[in-house]
């Protein structure tokens, strides 16, 4: 029995210090863990996310941690990382996006009389909705507080105009967030806080300043079906 506690001691040592390997003997030297396998796969924790910035399904989730999201309307499945901090999590499905490929689309899309305030789309830093007091103006805050003012610019225009029928010219405008009013809504309307018509589509290419090497193009769209409209909002992050 003796010898068997001295060998246990022994070789929880050196797995302390050593790297580990799973159906091989020689571990990569630059890995902790290396698994082999040549018919099998990596089965990581599987669990749903709530949102991008979801801390209650894990609470303080390490920064780096990875887990594959089943899959809701919040968050398209796939495997997620952690790339925010444990206090302010920020969820991200891998993709490669650079200066010559690659971008992140979200998208959500409901019927209604009205706008639905509390049907969103997260993407990067913000989310996007449509307003729930006058409907048709598209609006835009942060997920997460911020630590610095931030300065959103965007351009917007329209298409299809309702009375013209014609596509009106962009036009320059900005938006300021602080530490006060990170969470608030504000609108990225084409003209001070003019809205769309139905049968009407603004697009929004904007630049954010905390998030400095993308650029995300927002279409917001009106469209009737019956008695109802369709309300939708295509998000892409560059």
């Amino acid at each position: 029995m003796k010898k068997l506690i001295t060998f246990f001691l022994l070789t929880t040592a050196i797995l302390s210090y050593a790297q580990i390997g799973i159906n091989t003997p020689t571990p990569d030297a630059s890995s902790a863990l290396e698994i082999s396998s040549a018919n099998k796969g990596f089965l990581p924790p599987r669990m749903t996310l709530i949102s991008s910035t979801d801390g209650t399904t894990i609470p303080n989730p390490a920064s780096g941690l990875t887990v594959y999201h089943t899959g809701n309307s919040a968050l398209e499945a796939g495997l997620y990382t952690n790339i925010g901090t444990p206090a302010v999590p920020n969820w991200t499905r891998g993709a490669i996006i650079n200066e010559t490929q690659g971008s992140l689309v979200k998208k959500i899309k409901y019927e209604g009389t009205s706008s639905d305030g509390t049907k969103t789309v997260q993407i990067g830093p913000v989310e996007f909705r449509f307003s729930p007091v006058s409907y048709t103006v598209p609006e835009m805050r942060f997920l997460a507080p911020l630590t610095s003012n931030t300065i959103a610019n965007y351009h917007s225009g329209q298409f299809v105009h309702a009375t013209s029928g014609t596509s009106i010219a962009y036009q320059s405008q900005n938006r300021t967030y602080t530490s006060a009013n990170w969470n608030v809504w504000q609108n990225l309307a084409f003209s001070g806080s003019d809205g769309l018509n139905t049968l009407e589509r603004n697009e929004v290419w904007l630049s954010i300043q905390n998030d400095p090497d993308a650029i995300y193009c927002v279409q917001f769209v009106i469209l009737t079906k019956g008695a109802s409209n369709i309300y939708s909002i295509i998000a892409t992050r560059y």
